[in-house]
């Protein structure tokens, strides 16, 4: 029988990396690779963390653009923000995506402070993006598609990864859980309001 492939998806700075680093500890088979992760350290070399051990958890951008992708990746588990969820296609033994939702300035203010320089997308651009994907990915036959909004996984890890693992996603819930430090969040919409970062 032909396994699924697990896909962490969301629009970029959502909480994607946090939720790869937290299903790979606990226990699947992340694949990602360390060019892209080498962005996140340049990044970093600006004053800016953008997540703890620098890991984007992408993959190449041919094996995106691949056909029939992400069939390659049966059994494994691998990101797909919402740009490259668009060229997903249908696997045999079927697609689980956990997509994560994020209060859509704190996005904004994240994207502006990760990627200095590029044109910042508007609030309303990320909504259409997150909303026509996440259509898109409803659409499909054999898609199984969880949300999970990223301040509350911050907030309540444990019962999050129990109930992938309650949906047969092969995971330990505790050790996923322990992976999740809720101090890493650095946009917070209350005080973004407030006009503070």
């Amino acid at each position: 029988m032909s396994e699924p492939v697990y896909i962490v998806s969301g629009y970029p700075r959502s909480g994607t990396s946090m939720m790869m680093r937290a299903l790979i500890a606990g226990g699947l088979d992340g694949v990602y690779r360390d060019a892209r992760n080498a962005m996140a350290r340049r990044a970093s070399d600006a004053d800016y963390a953008p997540n703890p051990g620098n890991e984007l958890f992408e993959l190449a951008d041919w094996e995106y653009q691949a056909f029939g992708f992400p069939l390659a990746f049966a059994g494994k588990l691998i990101k797909a923000v919402t740009v490259h969820a668009r060229a997903l296609d249908v696997v045999p033994g079927g697609t689980r995506v956990v997509f994560m939702r994020r209060d859509a300035e704190e996005i904004r203010q994240s994207y502006l402070a990760f990627f200095p320089g590029r044109r910042t997308p508007s609030v309303e651009q990320i909504t259409n993006e997150v909303e026509w994907t996440l259509r898109q990915m409803r659409d499909r036959r054999s898609f199984e598609v969880i949300e999970f909004r990223y301040r509350e996984v911050l907030a309540a890890p444990f019962g999050h990864f129990a109930e992938l693992a309650g949906r047969g996603w092969p995971i330990d819930a505790a050790a996923a859980a322990r992976a999740v430090d809720p101090g890493q969040i650095r946009y917070r919409a209350e005080t973004l309001a407030a006009g503070v970062l």
